[in-house]
């Protein structure tokens, strides 16, 4: 039986407890920029995974330049050159995430929750991917 004051302390515990939880939600994914600085060059380009959204970092061109985000359910657009090798980065904080390809071309999607680094030498290729543990998480490459 938890008496009054037993009940106060427990309320007490547990508000400490869900404020400790909720400290790292709703804030900063980590590093999140759209700056060549971040490592993207002419032929590097980065796309970020997060929960609930993607979004290409640097380095895409056309439809879904660089800073775009979309939610589950629609399709991030990255159009890069020949020989662009893009790094899908993991930032989120609470799930796993894993890109793989969707239909053919394909590529090797790595390990879950590890950076991993494409390049794309196929021209006229366009390569779907999703996230393995959202599948609502998806997106294309799009080599012209």
């Amino acid at each position: 039986m938890i008496l009054a004051t037993d009940w106060s302390v427990f309320k007490m515990r547990t508000l400490a407890l869900f404020g400790l939880v909720l400290a790292g939600c709703g804030g900063s994914y980590g590093i999140v920029s759209t700056s060549p600085a971040t490592g993207c060059s002419a032929s590097r380009a980065a796309v970020g995974i997060y929960e609930g959204m993607l979004q290409n970092l640097c380095g895409c061109t056309g439809v879904g330049e660089n800073g775009t985000i979309v939610a589950p359910g629609s399709l991030l657009t990255c159009t890069v050159p020949v020989g662009t090798t893009v790094v899908f980065q993991y930032l989120g904080t609470i799930g796993p995430h894993q890109i793989v390809a969707v239909g053919t071309p394909s590529f090797d999607p790595g390990a879950p929750n590890v950076p991993v680094s494409v390049t794309f030498s196929t021209a006229a290729s366009t390569y779907n991917y999703r996230d393995v543990f959202n599948a609502a998480l998806q997106g294309q490459i799009v080599v012209p």
